[in-house]
């Protein structure tokens, strides 16, 4: 009785130290994910918001869902995403990006455990993986074409100033692909300034829009020094789209002679109590300047530009032309390197060649799991992201795809060396065994 209840206690405290390893290495893996985060994380705007970050955590997230299985994956994965925004906030908690997060640690250690003793495995995928990247390449190289065909651009590469305006490119007649990219840019208006008034009249009414190219754009804001060369001026009739207020734009006139009229509860209502101007509440009546993109200058109003609409344009074809053509032949090269890797190495199974065996192992588990995560989040920023508000799912989802690929791929490889060492050097140690098998 007293041998089995020594054999059953030394069973416990056997458990016991095996899963405080564990949890030791766990947190070890989870400290440089969250340095890597920390430190090495960078947030790429699209659509207006920041819904896509580039990070290499992943690197560290991935050991624990493959050494210790999918409920570890989960834990560090979770844990990196709340810790990560501890440490470093960006814009408003999202407590379902954590469990998001949690799911594709899990679905990371079952692949992998899956995939990690199938021997076709890597062939299957290095096939499916060629096949995705060449149409990924035609898809880029087809948009290419049809953009240079319909003369929104020449050449490979597009620069916003070349591009048509909004209004110019709505009057041309463009292929479907064409109108899918432009497409892309619907939702990034441009923001009109009023930046200079030039009137030898005691009263001036602003402008409440302007038509560029046939298109109509609200007028939002009043630049700096809008009024020096007004200084004769005693009314100004501001409409309510005017939101946005330079500090020192009515620098150059006397607050004692000017009033400035505009609708209650307005921003211009705001600005002149603050800052000593005589205010009446009156119904501004709309108004609006018709203006060329080449000329924005009516005579008494001269107006400037975000061109919103055009950098982002450009933008969007830049990554859906040339991006996607580069990250076809990434990828390809990707392949390439692996097969030829193979090739050379195998006759030589203790050495390189157990590392490059494994790196599209760890690609299927890490993009699969990470594909799945993308697709989660794009649906949750959707409704979370103001600037997302409205969009397709597809036009959010193609770009943070693409670049989950591309980061996979380089992920796959750094850890393939990392694992390598694991298990040459680290997983033959007796002790080192024993202590976590």
């Amino acid at each position: 009785m007293d041998k089995n209840i020594t054999k059953t206690g030394g069973k416990i405290r056997t458990t016991a130290s095996k899963m405080i390893a564990k949890i030791s290495l766990t947190a070890m893996f989870l400290a440089f994910a969250l340095v890597v985060k920390s430190l090495i994380s960078v947030n790429v705007p699209i659509f207006g918001g920041n819904g896509m970050k580039i990070s290499f955590a992943g690197v560290f997230t991935f050991f624990p869902a493959a050494l210790f299985g999918p409920v570890y994956g989960a834990i560090v994965s979770g844990l990196s995403e709340v810790l990560g925004y501890l440490i470093k906030p960006d814009g408003a908690y999202i407590p379902f990006l954590t469990f998001s997060a949690m799911l594709a640690g899990f679905i990371k250690g079952l692949i992998w455990k899956y995939v990690s003793v199938k021997s076709k495995t890597k062939i299957r995928a290095r096939v499916i993986l060629a096949c995705c990247l060449i149409l990924i390449g035609a898809f880029g190289t087809f948009n290419t074409v049809s953009l240079n065909r319909d003369g929104v651009i020449s050449g490979i590469i597009a620069k916003k100033e070349s591009l048509p305006t909004r209004g110019k490119l709505a009057s041309m007649d463009v292929s479907a692909q064409t109108a899918f990219i432009s497409g892309l840019a619907q939702y990034n208006n441009d923001i009109i300034t009023i930046s200079k008034v030039e009137t030898d009249a005691s009263s001036v009414s602003l402008p409440s829009s302007v038509v560029i190219d046939g298109v109509r754009t609200n007028v939002t804001r009043l630049g700096a020094d809008a009024f020096a060369s007004s200084r004769a001026l005693a009314e100004i009739f501001v409409p309510s789209t005017i939101n946005k207020i330079d500090p020192s734009v009515f620098e150059a006139i006397d607050p004692k002679t000017v009033t400035i009229i505009g609708e209650s509860g307005s921003a211009i209502e705001k600005f002149a109590l603050e800052n000593g101007f005589a205010f009446n509440v009156a119904a501004i009546e709309a108004t609006s300047v018709e203006l060329s993109s080449d000329n924005l200058n009516d005579g008494v109003f001269t107006f400037s530009n975000s061109d919103t609409f055009r950098k982002y344009f450009a933008g969007y074809i830049n990554f859906m032309c040339l991006g996607l053509i580069i990250v076809a032949g990434a990828g390809l090269i990707f392949v390439s390197a692996d097969l030829l890797l193979s090739r050379l190495e195998k006759n030589n199974e203790e050495t390189e060649g157990e590392r490059s065996r494994d790196v599209f192992k760890i690609f299927i588990s890490i993009f699969t799991s990470g594909l799945i995560l993308t697709t989660i989040n794009t649906e949750i920023l959707r409704w979370y992201l103001t600037a997302w508000n409205g969009r397709s799912f597809i036009i959010l989802w193609i770009p943070r795809a693409i670049e989950e690929m591309l980061i996979c791929m380089i992920q796959a490889y750094v850890i393939s060396i990392l694992y390598g060492v694991y298990k040459s050097r680290i997983e033959p140690n007796p002790r080192f065994r024993n202590l976590i098998k």
